[in-house]
């Protein structure tokens, strides 16, 4: 189920990297591609209304509005990549052995184990 996990976090990640192009290739056609046909072949593109800067203004709305929907699939291939990394460190983690336990601090110190009876030894001389 993990591994499955990490797979759909990669194939999302990339999916929405590679959507956030089609967004970005709009919003410049919006900004960088105007005619307003008045010459030929008088064939109007990105123009809206009889007026040249209500048609920038209204095509520079619709690019501001195609580059935050470029931004959040960014944003969100980011977060899935993210996801994506921290599903394979939790994999790795669960798949390892099992610490073992630690011996009792108490036992360590007992009179009865060999370290202590050093100790008295070097003190003495």
């Amino acid at each position: 189920m993990r591994i499955k996990n990490k797979l759909l976090w990669l194939i999302l990640g990339i999916a929405s990297a590679v959507t956030a192009v089609f967004p970005l290739i709009i919003g410049f056609n919006k900004l960088l591609a105007y005619d307003n046909g008045e010459y030929y072949p008088y064939v109007p593109v990105n123009a809206y209304v009889g007026g040249d800067a209500y048609n920038f203004i209204i095509n520079a709305n619709y690019a501001s509005a195609y580059f935050i929907l470029a931004g959040t699939l960014i944003l969100s291939a980011i977060g899935c990549g993210i996801l994506w990394y921290l599903s394979g460190i939790s994999t790795e983690t669960i798949n390892k052995e099992p610490v073992t336990t630690l011996p009792n601090p108490n036992e360590l110190n007992s009179p009865d184990s060999p370290e202590s009876s050093d100790d008295a030894d070097t003190s003495a001389t």
